[in-house]
């Protein structure tokens, strides 16, 4: 999940939960997520594991 895919496009997610839907959208599409925004720590931490090279915003 973290190897960006230069194939599709850049996602952005906003209140993005435990990124459920970015696997899913990331999957279907190709490319890569960019940033998240999400303001509950626990899932922050966990979209840190899956994605920690992109821009988080709490």
């Amino acid at each position: 999940m973290s190897a960006p895919n230069r194939g599709g496009p850049r996602i952005g997610s906003m209140c993005s939960g435990f990124g459920g839907l970015d696997m899913g959208v990331q999957a279907v599409l190709g490319g890569e997520v960019v940033w998240h925004a999400e303001m509950n720590l626990s899932a922050a931490q966990i979209l840190a594991h899956h994605w920690p090279r992109d821009a988080k915003f709490r």
